[in-house]
């Protein structure tokens, strides 16, 4: 089994053929809380990752908030260690 530097970290689970250089990021989801646990944010996270094969990218992240945390680690997204990325806003 090979190691890999992903964003600082080293990574046991990807294979030699998914280095290709191409990574993918998702942002702003959000499932109302009406449509919640009806399994709509499962299947457009699906549609997202097969997109992603699709493209040929190495990995795809995001930041989890605690109420989508559980179905993204269902997904088979992993906790990352650490980030280098520093978030920051600024108000108008």
């Amino acid at each position: 089994m090979n190691c890999y530097p992903i964003h600082g970290q080293i990574s046991r689970n990807l294979p030699d053929n998914k280095l290709t250089g191409k990574t993918g990021m998702i942002l702003n989801v959000l499932t109302y809380p009406e449509y919640r646990r009806m399994g709509y944010a499962a299947v457009a996270m699906n549609l997202l990752i097969e997109k992603a094969r699709q493209q040929d990218l190495s990995y795809i992240e995001l930041s989890a908030s605690e109420l989508g945390k559980l179905l993204y680690k269902k997904l088979g997204f992993q906790e990352s260690e650490s980030s280098h990325f520093t978030q920051m806003k600024m108000f108008l």
